[in-house]
């Protein structure tokens, strides 16, 4: 089966003219000074690393992005040559922008290669652990920078400022090992994890693994969450805390995850966890991750207050002071700080804001008379009084972003039906609670018959024939006896269940299937060409791999043509299959969505449509947790048809089977009509065996 990964962001190489010292080898000292004249500007804040060793062709050169992202991409070693690792945001978190550079030690050549990640040489990662990032013996450009000991947190010293069960929180850290920061990553959730305590939080601690003493794991979450929901009623205060490396999502996968990444978890994912607390349930959100904004958009239906570190173009930092200091200038308001810059001083700004008896007064007579809460009123505040002691937001590196959830963002007791928050997880499918689009699932028929086959070629049955010449047009090769003796008619306008498994429609126009099947093994005298062509459109994936084998089709016809530029509603047509019949790879959707047109399956092959805009089209595996997947799809629509084009490969063998579905809606998922969907075979019912 056709290997499927995801991939850290492209690699942009570039090859500088070095000295040639003919027969001579260059020395590691040489190449040093080779790339600090070429590739450095002094007046950049930049840290040149050094390997002591040199690397052959031998020698594995990995980009280490976390690996939930996937596979992790390889840089190739063509000659005998020393490495150097610019980091040119010095202290700053992942992900940011960082160069490999490789320099040939006969020529002097060198090679450049753009990454936002550290480098894995060996499967040995490099320069990650904090002593070792800032000793400068591992440098060649940059000054003398020593460090303070052991990290040590500060005894709390709230002394009760609130009332013990004053609320809840989860303080997450989403490092993984083999990643860098592991102390600063470990102190910020320490640091927080105090400081809320001291206000009275009962605190509940997590992390990738959930290895320390009463953690829970990543994979515990969705528990966590499922339970404080239950326990938390109006009133309660509900803080999320998370720290770890972090990222945007690619608009091309926002749909799927939502917008940002924060340790590993996405935005869309923590957006349908909020989304089943009662809407009395005041929940802040925070997070000190590099491009943490990101998280926020998404988050605004379901959150009373979110605040980032930086914003979606940022990284954050760890502790900027003496290692930055010594190298760039300028003084630090906050020498004593440790962990990151933000974390550090948001800590230090709420302890000192209550430990104050004024200042105490203060916000309560500012939330009493503002209609807010104490605890969103700490926060917002102590969002201004960190800038005194960020210095990464002093010298304008991360700016801190404060988010107000959007007004009217679920319903409240008094007004038990208020317009829906555009976005609003609770009321739409925009993502599940593994990190996928919950795509969403309907009931439907599949009861029919087969085509007849005319003898002397074509189709007798109109509709296939219709489907034989639109994929004949596309693929430049001839079906019509496979479509004509394997197609099935479907029943029209059936009634269709809408993923929360309580509202009803029926399929109507370009979601109606009235015809569809599959063909196995079709020899294509060429790729498939992804983009417009004569009469059709071929979608394929921001990953996309080429079909180098034999290829399967799997083809169904709607009711009414598709307006491939639509500017009033959005679709989505999908192709799902369960690849190895073991239904412990399986997705299972969450309780909010027992319909969900994708349950039962491991494998998704699917575009999406937002009204007014372009299509995103998306592969997604069981093997990687249901994360996007490179692929050989090709989603091909023509008029009324709408078929999957993948090598074959990568659907499995003969235990596989699949679904086909579709749906149209006004933007909001189905939350409010008019809405219509159309599966086959029907969520509940075993999938369709493959031929």
């Amino acid at each position: 089966m056709k290997r499927l990964a995801l991939h850290a962001c492209g690699l942009a190489a570039l090859a500088l003219a070095g000295c040639n010292n003919g027969s001579a080898t260059i020395s590691r000292e040489r190449a040093g000074q080779l790339v600090v004249d070429q590739l450095v500007d002094a007046n950049d804040p930049t840290i040149v690393f050094s390997h002591p060793e040199p690397v052959t062709p031998d020698s594995a050169l990995l980009v280490g992005s976390p690996t939930r992202m996937g596979e992790r991409t390889a840089i190739a070693i063509e000659s005998n040559a020393w490495l150097f690792w610019i980091d040119d945001e010095p202290g700053a978190r992942f992900d940011h922008a960082t160069r490999f550079v490789l320099v040939d030690r006969n020529s002097g050549e060198i090679t450049v290669h753009d990454a936002n990640w550290w480098p894995i040489l060996d499967g040995t990662p490099l320069w990650i652990d904090t002593a070792e990032y800032w000793d400068d013996d591992n440098w060649v450009w940059g000054s003398e920078s020593p460090r303070r000991g052991s990290l040590a947190l500060p005894e709390p010293s709230l002394e009760g400022a609130c009332q013990p069960g004053f609320g809840t929180a989860l303080v997450y850290n989403g490092w993984e090992e083999d990643e860098s920061g592991e102390e600063s990553f470990a102190f910020d959730a320490a640091n927080m994890g105090q400081t809320l305590e001291g206000l009275g939080f009962t605190v509940t601690h997590g992390s990738t693994a959930g290895a320390g003493a009463g953690e829970i794991s990543k994979n515990g979450l969705d528990a966590w969450f499922t339970q404080k929901a239950k326990e938390l009623g109006p009133g309660d205060n509900l803080v999320i805390y998370i720290t770890g490396h972090g990222s945007q999502v690619s608009e091309m996968f926002a749909g799927t995850l939502g917008h940002g990444d924060a340790g590993g978890i996405y935005s869309g994912v923590l957006a349908q966890q909020l989304a089943r607390f009662d809407p009395g349930v005041e929940i802040i959100v925070i997070v000190d991750t590099c491009a943490s904004e990101a998280m926020l958009g998404d988050l605004q239906c379901v959150a009373d207050l979110g605040l980032s570190a930086a914003r979606s173009d940022q990284p954050s930092f760890g502790d900027l002071d003496l290692a930055f200091l010594e190298l760039f200038g300028g003084a630090d308001p906050d020498v004593d700080d440790e962990g990151g810059e933000f974390t550090s001083a948001l800590a230090r700004s709420m302890r000192e804001l209550v430990e104050d008896p004024d200042e105490f007064a203060r916000l309560e007579t500012v939330a009493q008379e503002g209609g807010g809460s104490f605890m969103s009123t700490l926060v917002a505040e102590s969002t201004i009084r960190q800038r005194m002691y960020n210095l990464a937001e002093i010298r304008g590196l991360a700016d801190a972003q404060l988010r107000m959830g959007a007004a009217k963002t679920r319903p409240v007791a008094a007004d038990p039906t208020p317009p829906q928050c555009t976005g609003d997880p609770g009321g739409s499918s925009s993502s599940s609670t593994d990190g996928t689009t919950d795509t969403d699932g309907t009931t439907g028929d599949t009861d029919g018959t087969t085509g007849d086959t005319d003898p002397t070629g074509g189709c007798a049955d109109p509709d296939l024939e219709h489907i034989a010449q639109a994929l004949a047009a596309a693929l430049g090769t001839d079906v019509d006896e496979p479509v004509c003796s394997g197609g099935q008619s479907l029943p029209a306008g059936n009634q269709t269940l809408h993923p929360d498994g309580i509202k009803t429609s029926d399929a109507t126009e370009e979601v109606d299937w009235i015809s569809g099947g599959s063909i196995l093994g079709v020899d294509l005298p060429s790729d498939v060409p992804c983009g417009p062509g004569a009469g059709y459109t071929v979608l394929c994936t921001g990953m996309s791999l080429p079909i180098d084998g034999p290829a399967a089709i799997f083809y169904g016809r709607v009711a009414a043509p598709i307006d491939i530029d639509e500017p009033d509603f959005s679709y989505q047509y999908a192709f799902v299959f369960d690849t190895d019949g073991d239904p412990s790879n399986d997705y299972v959707p969450g309780p909010q969505y027992p319909a969900d047109f994708f349950a039962g399956s491991d494998l998704w092959l699917y575009t999406l449509h937002n009204a007014g805009e372009g299509w995103y089209t998306w592969g997604a595996s069981a093997a990687v947790g249901f994360a996007n997947v490179p692929s050989s799809e090709r989603i091909l629509i023509a008029d009324d048809v709408v078929a999957l084009i993948v090598d074959q490969d990568e659907i499995g063998g003969d235990a596989a089977s699949w679904r086909m579905t579709a749906f149209r809606h006004l933007g909001d998922g189905g939350a409010a009509m008019p809405w219509s969907g159309d599966v086959v075979p029907p969520v509940g019912d075993p999938l369709t065996p493959l031929p």
